[in-house]
C-alpha cells in the first residue's frame, strides 16, 4: 500500500503562548492537555487529520522553547528536531507575554531555525481575551506589543501572519487559511541566503574591474541587496582591485 503524503504541521513557542490550544483548535478535540502550569506539554504530541481544502495532515505540539535547565534544553532540542520536519512551522505568540519579557529569544530563534532549513514560517498573535487591558496596564497598546514582536522576524512584510483567539472556535476558517497561504508549492524555489541571521552585518564582494560598465550590477547581485534590506540586514559592497590581483608584481 502506498505511503500517504502529508503536510506536516507544527505549532511552536514559549510556554503558556498557546500552542496546545491551537492544536485543539484545528483537530477540534482535547489532543493536547491545556493549562496554565508552565511545561503541561512535555513532549511532542502528533495528531493526524484530513484537514478540508489542504487535505491529509500530521499536526505537531512542541514543548515551550523557552523552560529552563537541563529538561528544557533537551525538550528545546526536540522541538527544532521537529521544526525541520515541517512544512509549515506556526510560531504562536502572546504579544502581550512576550512584551512583557523584554526578549524576543524564542521568536528569533524559531524564525532563524525555519529560514535555515527552508521551512515555511507563518505566525499567529494569539489574542486572549482580556490582552488589550493587560497591554494597557503595561503601559503599551495591545497594537504595539504586536508590532514589538514582529521585529523578531527573518523578513516582518513577507512572512504571513494573522491576530486570534485560539480558544475561540470562530477562528478555525482563518487558521486554515493561514496554513493554505503559507505552505510551499510544489515547484517553490529554495530560499535566498538561509543561514544569515537578521540584523547582523554583511560584506558583499562584487567584482568589478575597469572595464565594467557603468550601471552594470548584475541581477542577482541586487536580489541579494534587496534580501538582506528587506531583512534590516545591513549591507557594505566592496571590491577588491582585479588589475593587482591579475599582476605578476608582488
Amino acid at each position: 500500500m502506498p505511503r500517504i503524503g502529508r503536510h506536516i504541521i507544527g505549532f511552536f513557542g514559549r510556554i503558556n503562548a498557546g500552542k496546545s490550544t491551537g492544536m485543539n483548535l484545528l483537530t477540534q478535540q482535547e489532543t493536547s492537555i491545556v493549562d496554565p502550569t508552565p511545561g503541561t506539554t512535555a513532549d511532542i504530541k502528533s495528531a493526524v487529520m484530513e484537514i478540508h481544502s489542504l487535505g491529509p495532515a500530521r499536526l505537531l505540539d512542541t514543548a515551550g522553547l523557552d523552560e529552563e535547565g537541563e529538561l528544557g534544553e533537551k525538550k528545546r532540542r526536540k522541538g527544532f528536531a521537529a521544526l525541520e520536519e515541517c512544512d509549515v512551522a506556526l510560531l504562536v505568540v502572546d504579544p502581550v507575554q512576550a512584551f512583557l519579557s523584554r526578549t524576543l529569544d524564542v521568536e528569533e530563534s524559531v524564525g532563524n531555525a525555519a529560514r535555515r532549513h527552508g521551512r515555511a514560517l507563518a505566525v499567529v498573535f494569539n489574542i486572549r481575551q482580556g490582552s488589550e487591558r493587560t497591554a494597557e496596564d503595561a503601559g503599551t497598546s495591545l497594537g504595539d506589543a504586536v508590532e514589538f514582536c514582529r521585529t523578531a522576524l527573518p523578513d516582518r512584510t513577507a512572512v504571513p501572519s494573522i491576530s486570534a483567539d485560539l480558544s475561540d472556535p470562530s477562528e478555525l476558517p482563518a487558521i486554515v487559511s493561514l496554513i493554505e497561504r503559507t505552505r510551499p508549492a510544489a515547484d517553490s524555489p529554495p530560499p535566498l541566503l538561509p543561514f544569515i541571521r537578521p540584523r547582523g552585518a554583511v560584506l558583499l564582494h562584487i567584482p568589478m574591474d575597469e572595464e565594467t560598465p557603468s550601471g552594470r550590477l548584475l541581477r542577482p547581485q541586487e536580489m541579494a541587496m534587496e534580501h538582506l534590506l528587506r531583512m534590516m540586514v545591513p549591507v557594505g559592497l566592496y571590491r577588491t582591485d582585479l588589475r593587482l590581483g591579475r599582476s605578476s608584481t608582488r
